[in-house]
């Protein structure tokens, strides 16, 4: 099942064998302003659905979409590694930074099916 943030509830993260978590890149904020309707701000609505619930021996992937060119390249995929660390899930391969996704989409899904060759379940 492909689901966005937004509309993701905690049964949607343990109901399966693999949960595949990833973002565009978004904007690094200080303090607690965020911007509606941005990608991230579904993220961070998403943590506060989940609260302090963990995940332990819940598997996860993640990725990652970007452009190398960008101060923070895939720093989004960065910032879900840590969110991974704070449930208490296990990251299952490496997690996939994808650059130039929508110039390059024949090599990028290439890479994408390598990647997902390399998931172990």
């Amino acid at each position: 099942m492909i689901q966005g943030a937004l509309e993701t509830v905690l049964e949607d993260l343990t109901g399966s064998d693999l949960t595949i978590i990833g973002s565009c890149s978004w904007d690094r904020f200080e303090g607690k302003e965020r911007f509606h309707g941005q990608l991230q701000q579904h993220w961070f609505e998403l943590q506060n659905r989940i609260g302090t619930k963990k995940f332990l021996g819940q598997k996860f992937a993640i990725f990652g979409v970007g452009d190398s060119t960008y101060t923070h390249f895939c720093g989004a995929a960065d910032e879900l590694e840590s969110l991974l660390q704070n449930w208490q899930g296990t990251q299952v391969g490496q997690t996939l930074r994808l650059d130039s996704y929508f110039f390059e989409p024949e090599r990028c899904e290439r890479e994408i099916q390598a990647w997902v060759r390399t998931l172990k379940i």
